[in-house]
């Protein structure tokens, strides 16, 4: 997957070991997703992150990028992600 551009949508609350962020993303599959073939289809998404910091440096984080790009990519042709 080729990642062409990510951006920081918003930071929604930061506490002094976690950060709660929206991130929106585009990019080409370009390569191999977890089994799932090239497919040269453009996908843009958003997500949810908790970004949680040690020491000023990100030690752990949640988000659900995963089922969004399976699911961009497995989307019919017509369906518009």
């Amino acid at each position: 997957m080729g990642l062409e551009r990510a951006e920081l949508v918003g930071l929604y609350e930061r506490y002094t070991s976690t950060a709660a962020t929206s991130t929106a993303s585009q990019g080409t599959h370009t390569g191999a997703f977890v089994g799932i073939a090239p497919t040269g289809r453009r996908i843009s998404t958003q997500e949810l992150v908790i970004y949680r910091f040690a020491d000023g440096k990100i030690v752990q984080c949640w988000g659900d990028l995963f089922p969004v790009v399976r699911d961009a990519l497995t989307a019919p042709a017509h369906v518009t992600t």
